[in-house]
């Protein structure tokens, strides 16, 4: 649960937090930040990562970076940005029930 306390953590959303910051260390990112959009053109592929939290205090709401803070609720194959995107959501936790259609939406 998230709500409850995960090893030393105070509950499971700063454990998952943790294990999303150093799993996007050893991604094998493709180096391009958000602004490159749909058309990557990173000669050697690579992949890129978007986060977005899926609950919030109604069924349609969630939460993404504000614009001017990593991707800006946005995929990127940067380690910078992703890194600023986890420091964010870590820090505005919602807390709240899990709803999961707003943020497919969001990253479809």
């Amino acid at each position: 649960s998230m709500s409850e306390a995960f090893g030393r953590h105070p509950h499971g959303f700063y454990a998952m937090m943790e294990m999303l910051r150093d799993w996007v260390r050893v991604l094998p990112l493709t180096g391009e930040g958000h602004a490159v959009g749909a058309g990557s053109t990173a000669p050697n592929g690579g992949m890129r990562v978007g986060i977005i939290q899926f609950s919030g205090p109604a069924p349609h709401e969630a939460a993404k970076t504000p614009v001017g803070v990593g991707s800006e609720g946005s995929l990127t194959g940067g380690l910078g940005e992703l890194q600023q995107d986890v420091d964010w959501h870590e820090a505005n936790y919602i807390q709240g029930a899990t709803y999961i259609e707003t943020g497919l939406n969001w990253a479809g």
